[in-house]
């Protein structure tokens, strides 16, 4: 596959090593500041692949993975 689960979801644990040492609301901001990135990162993935196939008339792919 192509598309894989780990790119799809955006998670973040209390001990990821980004947000030691930071207060709740910065921790907040700084996951908000990484979801964005995520997304950004995300988009261009999904693009990338897309553009392999784009001389199909479709493209099937797997979305909620759970």
């Amino acid at each position: 596959m192509r598309i894989c689960e780990n790119e799809h979801k955006f998670t973040v644990g209390a001990d990821n090593d980004e947000l030691k040492g930071l207060t709740p609301e910065e921790a907040k901001q700084h996951i908000e500041e990484m979801s964005k990135n995520f997304e950004a990162k995300y988009a261009v993935y999904l693009g990338h692949v897309m553009l392999q196939y784009q001389h199909n008339e479709s493209i099937v792919a797997p979305y909620n993975f759970e």
